[in-house]
């Protein structure tokens, strides 16, 4: 009976310590640089996709409520307060940024499975059916394996973002956060292209 109570001390203080010290928000850093915006915006109607920003961070606009085409697919709730990066599709609507792009050319190294979206290029990829490496041209619509090196050329690469949210709750860590990146971008033209 010892054992079983010990047991079930044990089991409820790991929970406790997994819930006190869970990870914390890691921003995608590739995802802001390449939104048109990050907005901390609450979410008034899930199904319409319509948030009001309450900030935008990256540029001094004041954008007031806007329409959010793909919000239902990023797992936000009705009436919360998120941190979202967006690129604009017109006037009023816009998309959270849920695909980003890489650009790579010769001697480069592609980083994540994707598609081609732009450019032409040789690249040494492994052939799935036979695991050995073989050189392929690679142009706009075909798909791309990571780890390929581009040969000669030079190519556009669009992808998903994986293993990690779209969206980010408004905590005061993740804002500290978005500051620092967002200083690291302005001081580094190079790194806002």
């Amino acid at each position: 009976m010892l054992a079983l109570w010990a047991a079930v001390v044990w089991w409820l203080t790991l929970g406790l310590l997994a819930l006190l010290t869970a990870n914390p928000v890691t921003l995608n850093y590739m995802q802001i640089r390449q939104a048109d915006y990050v907005v901390t915006a609450k979410v008034v109607d899930l199904d319409t996709g319509s948030v009001d920003v309450q900030e935008e961070w990256k540029q001094d606009v004041t954008l007031g409520r806007i329409k959010v085409e793909n919000l239902h697919e990023v797992e936000a709730a009705t009436d919360s307060t998120y941190l979202i990066p967006i690129s604009r599709l017109d006037r009023d609507r816009f998309i959270a940024v849920t695909r980003l792009r890489e650009f790579v050319v010769a001697g480069g190294v592609v980083r994540h499975d994707g598609h081609v979206v732009d450019g032409v290029a040789t690249v040494i990829e492994i052939a799935r059916d036979t695991g050995l490496p073989e050189k392929v041209r690679k142009k706009s619509g075909d798909d791309i394996l990571a780890g390929s090196k581009i040969e000669d050329g030079r190519i556009t690469i669009e992808f998903d973002i994986s293993a990690r949210p779209y969206i980010y709750p408004a905590t005061a860590e993740a804002v500290e956060q978005l500051k620092h990146i967002l200083k690291h971008i302005l001081d580094d033209p190079a790194a806002a292209h």
